[in-house]
């Protein structure tokens, strides 16, 4: 089957994927980081039975499975496809995992707080993202009472969680903003809504992909429908400054851009050697040379798809087998030319 983010559709233009994140925990429990190992395994395994049945409200099968099975380089890998985060990934006592086989949807349990789910889906559909977390958490919500405050509302591990525990986040594509420099002036802006602008594979100064993520920074004081619809305001508002700077692109330097796009396309083609950095840059190009009709190419390509696959880590795991850097710039040309279309 298919991962979700094989899904996103080059035409979608800047807007590359979705995803909502909610953190919960259990009234009768304290914090994982107070937690006993003996009780967070005990507590892992009741969250996983409690989970039987979901299958039903996702439409996908989900897989459960503890952290103690997976390698330090899987885990790398589950980290540079979104499924947990840096400080998840740095802790060592027992945790759970519960996750679709497309990756859709996906639970970690006790790591920094009991419950952690995620929806994640291709393009604008932030809104349906949080219908599906919703979803999950009501049916959660049947069988664990939540830790909650009339007050502060959901209670959470760090208090910049608290009230509705959620994050939303928008990736989008904008390589004429960052090309310009116009995506940190923008991103100083943000902080005025209660939003924060990083880059999805470096920071602002060096983010190589061009996909940035616009995502809440406030939790408390907002509904879920407040940080949607504001999500989605600003995201349309970034969408006109890269259109702008686009169209005056085109205008005057349709050839130039046109150049590089095939450039990156022959790169790609007929490298031996390929650095991470250099890769996604590429490709990024290639995907704005998509949607804007400077390219074409005899089948659909997934620029996205293969930003998140060339990853040090899940190169290594597609591999199935651990490579030196040289190795990896060696694979990481391999895997992309079995999959790049023939120019039409």
């Amino acid at each position: 089957m298919k991962k979700w983010y094989e899904k996103v559709s080059e035409q979608s233009d800047i807007y590359v994927a979705s995803r909502v994140r909610l953190v919960r925990n259990l009234k009768d429990y304290v914090f994982p980081c107070k937690l006993s190992d003996v009780a967070k395994i005990g507590l892992t395994a009741t969250l996983q039975k409690g989970c039987e049945g979901l299958d039903e409200v996702t439409a996908c099968e989900l897989h459960g499975s503890t952290f103690e099975g997976f390698s330090q380089m899987q885990k790398i890998a589950l980290k540079e496809r979104r499924i947990i985060n840096k400080s998840i990934l740095q802790k060592e006592h027992p945790m759970g995992l519960l996750v679709a086989e497309d990756e859709s949807v996906s639970m970690v349990f006790n790591g920094d707080d009991h419950i952690r789910m995620q929806v994640s889906m291709p393009g604008l559909r932030i809104e349906d993202a949080w219908r599906m977390a919703n979803q999950i958490d009501d049916f959660l919500n049947q069988k664990f009472e939540y830790a909650f405050d009339e007050r502060f509302g959901y209670m959470t591990t760090f208090p910049t969680n608290a009230g509705t525990g959620m994050r939303g986040y928008l990736l989008l594509h904008l390589p004429f903003l960052a090309a310009n420099d116009g995506i940190k002036g923008l991103a100083r802006e943000m902080s005025r809504y209660g939003l924060v602008v990083q880059g999805a594979f470096g920071d602002l100064d060096d983010n190589p992909g061009d996909v940035f993520v616009l995502s809440n920074q406030k939790t408390l004081g907002l509904s879920e429908k407040d940080i949607v619809e504001v999500l989605v305001r600003i995201a349309a508002h970034l969408e006109r400054q890269e259109l702008k700077i686009r169209t005056q692109a085109l205008k005057k330097q349709s050839i130039q851009l046109q150049d590089r796009i095939y450039k990156s396309y022959g790169i790609l083609k007929y490298a031996r050697t390929l650095e991470t950095a250099e890769a996604l840059n590429c490709l990024s190009s290639i995907r704005c040379g998509i949607y804007n009709g400077l390219i074409e190419m005899a089948e659909p390509l997934n620029c996205y798809g293969l930003m998140m696959e060339v990853q040090d880590a899940n190169l290594q795991v597609l591999f199935d087998k651990p490579m030196d850097q040289e190795r990896l710039t060696q694979a990481r040309c391999e895997y992309i030319q079995k999959r790049l279309p023939e120019l039409v």
